[in-house]
């Protein structure tokens, strides 16, 4: 049986959201735009309940990509992004899985050697990337995870609560929820690590620097830069 982790979107409303979010009008980078609130933490083993409405009541940005809730459900990938991903991956792809160099701290991506998932994670935790996700009341989306038994899911339903995963549509315009119906510049934003910690955005980078297992070798206050143009690694930049 195949996957049955069905993305229902409603894109209309969201389309403004991502216009004043270009990487290029933003000092901190942002990747992916996620129309979709996980209410799981799945980087971790206990996989333990989310709500971000409870940590902040703005509007938020997040540094993680959560197993198959995200980016698999609701993101929209900037050209820049894929362009760097896909060099990224090539660069770090091995076919004995377990070779893959990198390893985050008390991350279960460690274990998902073989998901393209992992590769994205990796490279956004080691050059502090963010993406951003919907914090709207009852933690409405833009887009919601219909989980149903499948290769993602399994046949154990009753393992797989299904409001763990599927969240209310945005019924309505959303600026209509925006401090005077605009989205605050990306720096104002309440920032948080792959654990859903709250972390300073300099802190993400410096997080990622200090692992170390980029592509290029940099010092611990540095991070890799890359070509907008081509994706390729160009040096390493202090942050």
């Amino acid at each position: 049986m195949t996957s049955k982790s069905h993305n229902i979107t409603t894109y209309g409303s969201s389309r403004p959201l991502v216009l004043p979010l270009r990487p290029s009008s933003i000092s901190t980078r942002t990747l992916i735009h996620l129309l979709y609130t996980p209410r799981l933490v799945e980087v971790v083993k206990e996989r333990p309940k989310w709500n971000a409405t409870s940590h902040s009541s703005k509007v938020y940005i997040q540094t993680r990509l959560i197993s198959t809730s995200s980016p698999a459900v609701g993101a929209r990938f900037l050209p820049e992004t894929m362009e760097e991903f896909y060099v990224y991956m090539n660069m770090r792809f091995t076919e004995d899985a377990k070779q893959n160099p990198v390893q985050i701290p008390k991350s279960r991506t460690n274990g998902w050697q073989a998901s393209w998932k992992k590769f994205l994670i990796d490279m956004m935790y080691l050059r502090g990337y963010v993406s951003l996700y919907p914090n709207f009341p009852n933690q409405a989306s833009f887009s919601t995870n219909h989980m149903e038994p499948g290769a993602l899911a399994k046949d154990n339903v009753v393992k797989h609560d299904k409001t763990d995963f599927e969240v209310p549509l945005l019924g309505q315009d959303f600026r209509n929820l925006l401090p005077n119906g605009k989205l605050p510049p990306a720096s104002k934003l309440p920032s948080l690590n792959l654990f859903n910690q709250a972390l300073s955005l300099k802190g993400l980078k410096a997080a990622g620097a200090k692992l170390g297992q980029d592509v290029l070798e940099c010092n611990t206050n540095e991070i890799v830069v890359v070509s907008h143009e081509t994706g390729l690694p160009s040096h390493c930049a202090r942050f």
